[in-house]
């Protein structure tokens, strides 16, 4: 049926009566009068009667449509509508527009043109042009607009926990169009990569809370794949598509990157040029893979260095796009002065290329924070994204890295305590930079100690704060002997792991069991990583295991389970040459019926150096069995293998531990590929499990060296234990020592030395506050120990170059499990910034001018870069590809809507609007 909105007003069709009325009126009111000149007229007017008819006829015709016209326009008519599309003609509308604020929305138009307009740009101007053509509507519009950086903030409208059941939104008039257009010209982009779903989400609920009016959802994007393709993106277009058909939404798709799209849905834009760094890292060695990548054990960032000491700068550039560039600088600035610049004549489309820079600082260098910039420049100027190219990072320069040794033994000179053997690793050289400092347990009693210089300089006062690594070597226990830690020491060691310090124990012959699982191990509340056996031996009476070597084995003594782990950077021949060569004969025992947590990781364990004898009869039974199961095409290569087993387990008592070729024996009948068809039938699986079992038991022994896993603990700090000493302690009335690796293998001990301090320096607190790779986007969360720190943190912006960073803002940091947590923002973007903590405020006690006398002022760095490998591809997703994953979406959906309709409803719409202002 013909339906109106007013349909009561079409009474004022009878208005059109009064032009006719009046035309009759008119011909009725002239009196007739004849006179002479009457002839001459009415021959006039016979001749024009038509004409004049009809001019009469058309201007009453005229009348009655101007009377209509205004009956219609009061009236409203929908046409031939169904009654509830009808009702809802003059319904207001409300737009909830969604804007794209990522990294890759900074594309430039033109990027030879400094003041090319970029993706987001182009948005925001979109936006405001929306904004200015509904608010000249002659109905309502109500406009809110989210960000996908942070979608709980409210741009434009209504917060939704401020709504109350009111309109969703602002009503558009011209004024409100002038303050959202002020409001867009302070929206930044963020540089950081941003997933629509979160602001998507929200834009649903302002949607959902709109009962009576028309709802449409604009997104500004530049719709790259990786944003609606990939990651979380199913679960986007699951959303939008739910949207359009279940609550009725138009979806309107503004794709502001440059080229524009087409109408052929099958075809998408091409993705912009872009060159990007992806990677900046400071390490003390050089070398990479063959695949240009960092080596497993040279990942870990130095983040402090010393004049003389060469440090090297790893850094990676990528070629996101398909063409290949040419003529491409890096170069590598150090507080703003170019050190050094490495060119890149090719970089094919898709390739990455690692470059190493060294970096040496002369003894002239002033000492302090070291801003280093690492700048990539285009020749050609093709690159679209200019934020990635450049990245950023700090290092320390200091004079020397002072290290603390705990010995009770450090005065001694016959026997060597351990504290010499690690001296000579640490500072053998003094291209190392580092300082080892002496001190005897009883001397350390709280956060200060006095300390001796190892290479007979003065004594220092320091606070343990200021060692990235503390050994603590041979100490008994705690208590009252000369060995022992006096309880405030632990305390004050306690204290100095919490706070993310990294220590280091080397066990020894002052080792006391009992006191180290009382007070150092606590249940797994304490230091020490693991519980000791107190005697691990039946038939004797000490703490340790003693295993004399023997020189007649020639199997492996032990085994690194952490292949490539930075604190034992050994591989191939130099790896199997330790773990043939090192003689541990004498080390302290975890206890078996201790149940290693997930904090807790073995990183070296020690062969099986039990008696052969005890595995005879097992060896003897499973061979038997083995045997017996074996079919005839398998029995040659079984008895090959049972052979070996059977003639090495005669005469065991001769062979001590030797279980060599008694594991190679059993080893080969379960890894043999000739023997995969005998393993496949399942009625020998219980067999193979009891081979299985007993493979593992030859070849488990005790853990020799245990790590609390730093990021697993409640602890910031990390704890390596070794269950053997630092030195090669000599035995009384023995010819052998605890272990042989200081003194007969040098060349791998040293090393393993200073690896293990480089990776226990890298972890702790004072390296993680040099902090190198912050990304924009991330949670940058710096969190302090509330004894020690004000809540009151101010963050400051440091240009490149200039020695005077600008303050930006003063940060609360809320309280949080005992810490207090900082949420700091680079509002600034990417580069350098500082975090002043301590310092002087308006608060507190008037006399110092702190808010409270919780500590020394102090400064840390922090460094801000973009995330290149995610935001610097520029690749876009065609209409055809984003309809598709709609209707998968749709499927999913709780809607329950079949493949057939789902693609039905999705391609028999627009979602991209090309001309979006027509």
């Amino acid at each position: 049926m013909f339906e109106a909105i007013n349909p009561l007003y079409w009474w004022g069709a009878t208005a059109i009566s009064a032009p006719i009325i009046i035309h009759l009126i008119n011909r009725l009111r002239y009196r007739r009068v004849r006179w002479a000149a009457m002839e001459f007229l009415l021959k006039s007017q016979q001749r024009n009667r038509r004409k004049l008819i009809l001019e009469q006829l058309l201007l009453l015709a005229a009348r009655c449509s101007l009377v209509l016209l205004v009956v219609v326009f009061l009236v409203r008519p929908t046409g031939c509508l169904d009654p509830a599309e009808a009702a809802t003609a003059d319904w207001p509308t409300f737009h909830v527009i969604v804007l794209d604020d990522s990294l890759s929305m900074l594309d430039v138009e033109d990027p030879r043109n400094p003041d090319s307009a970029t993706a987001f740009s182009a948005g925001l101007r979109l936006v405001g042009e929306l904004a200015r053509k509904y608010s000249e509507s002659p109905s309502a519009h109500y406009m809110t607009l989210l960000k996908f950086s942070d979608p709980e903030v409210v741009e434009f409208g209504k917060p939704l926990d401020q709504l109350a059941g009111g309109t969703p939104g602002q009503q558009l008039t011209a004024d409100e169009v002038r303050k959202l257009r002020e409001r867009l010209e302070a929206i930044p982009c963020t540089f950081a990569p941003w997933t629509p779903l979160p602001a998507l989400q929200k834009a649903a609920r302002y949607l959902e809370a709109v009962t009576d009016g028309h709802k449409i959802l604009h997104v500004v994007s530049d719709f790259r794949r990786r944003e609606w393709a990939e990651g979380d993106a199913d679960a986007s277009t699951e959303l939008l598509a739910s949207l359009a058909r279940g609550n009725k939404v138009q979806i309107r798709l503004h794709d502001m990157a440059l080229p524009r799209r087409s109408a052929n849905i099958n075809e998408a834009p091409r993705g912009h040029a872009n060159l990007g760094i992806t990677s900046v890292a400071i390490r003390s060695r050089s070398r990479t893979d063959g695949d240009g990548r960092a080596r497993p054990d040279q990942e870990l960032p130095t983040r402090v260095a010393t004049p003389g000491l060469p440090v090297y700068l790893h850094a990676s550039v990528r070629n996101f796009g398909e063409t290949e560039r040419t003529g491409l600088q890096v170069h590598l600035k150090v507080d703003g002065t170019e050190r050094a610049t490495k060119l890149l004549d090719r970089l094919a489309g898709g390739e990455e290329r690692a470059l190493v820079f060294d970096l040496a600082f002369d003894s002239e260098e002033p000492l302090g924070l070291k801003q280093i910039t690492v700048a990539l420049d285009d020749a050609e100027r093709l690159d679209h994204l200019g934020p990635d190219n450049a990245r950023y990072a700090y290092i320390e320069l200091r004079k020397e890295v002072p290290v603390l040794l705990v010995d009770p033994d450090f005065g001694a000179v016959d026997p060597p305590p351990a504290s010499y053997y690690l001296l000579n690793a640490l500072a053998g050289s003094a291209r190392t930079g580092l300082r080892p400092e002496r001190l005897s347990p009883r001397e350390l009693k709280g956060d200060e100690v006095v300390v001796t210089d190892a290479r007979g300089g003065k004594d220092t006062r320091r606070k343990l704060d200021q060692y990235a690594v503390i050994f603590l070597l041979n100490i008994a226990g705690v208590g009252e002997g000369l060995g022992d830690l006096d309880p405030a020491g632990l305390k004050a060691l306690e204290g100095y792991v919490k706070r993310g310090g990294s220590v280091v124990f080397f066990l020894g012959d002052r080792t006391n069991v009992v006191s180290y699982n009382r007070y150092l191990y606590r249940k797994g509340e304490g230091l020490f990583p693991a519980p000791l056996v107190l005697r691990p031996s039946a038939n004797r009476g000490d703490s340790f295991v003693e295993d004399a070597p023997d020189e007649n084995d020639p199997s492996a003594k032990m085994r690194f389970l952490v292949p490539g782990h930075p604190a034992f950077p050994f591989r191939g021949d130099l790896a199997k040459l330790i773990t043939e060569y090192l003689s541990v004969n004498r080390y302290y025992k975890v206890d078996p019926a201790w149940e290693q947590p997930e904090e807790v990781a073995t990183l070296i364990q020690l062969a099986n150096r039990r008696p052969l004898a005890q595995y005879v009869n097992d060896a003897r039974d499973l061979a038997s069995r083995v045997e017996s199961a074996a079919p005839e095409q398998f029995a040659e290569s079984i008895r090959g293998y049972t052979q070996k087993i059977n003639d090495w387990i005669q005469v065991p008592e001769i062979k001590r531990a030797q279980k060599g070729p008694l594991v190679e024996g059993v080893g080969g009948l379960l890894n043999d590929p000739k023997l995969a068809g005998f393993w496949a039938d399942m009625s020998r699986q219980a067999l193979r499990r009891d081979l299985e079992k007993f493979f593992q038991v030859l070849t488990t022994g005790d853990p020799l060296v245990l790590e609390a896993v730093a990021d697993k603990t409640k602890v910031k700090g990390r704890v390596i234990a070794f269950l053997t000493p630092a030195a090669p302690t000599r035995i009384p009335s023995k010819d052998f020592t605890w272990n042989n690796w200081a003194n007969e293998m040098p060349f791998t001990y040293v090393p393993m030395i200073l690896a293990l301090h480089e990776y226990m320096a890298s972890l702790s607190r004072s390296a993680s506050e040099i902090e190198s790779n912050r990304e924009i986007g991330s949670a940058a969360e710096v969190r302090l120990d509330k004894d020690r720190y004000m809540p009151r943190v101010e963050l400051w912006h440091q240009k490149e170059g200039d020695p005077n960073p600008t303050r930006l803002d003063v940060i609360t940091a809320r309280e949080e499990g005992g810490e207090l947590v900082a949420v700091v923002r680079p509002l600034r973007g990417p580069g350098h910034y500082r975090l002043r903590l301590n310092q002087p405020g308006t608060e507190g006690n008037p006399e110092t001018g702190f808010l409270t006398a919780k500590g020394d002022p102090e400064e840390w760095p922090l460094v801000f870069n973009v995330n290149s490998r995610v935001e610097g591809l520029l690749t876009r997703i065609s209409e055809s590809e984003l309809q598709e994953k709609l209707a998968s979406g749709l499927q999913r959906s709780e809607l329950k809507v079949s493949r057939e309709e789902s693609l039905a409803f999705v391609q028999g719409r627009p979602w991209f609007l090309l001309n979006p202002l027509e």
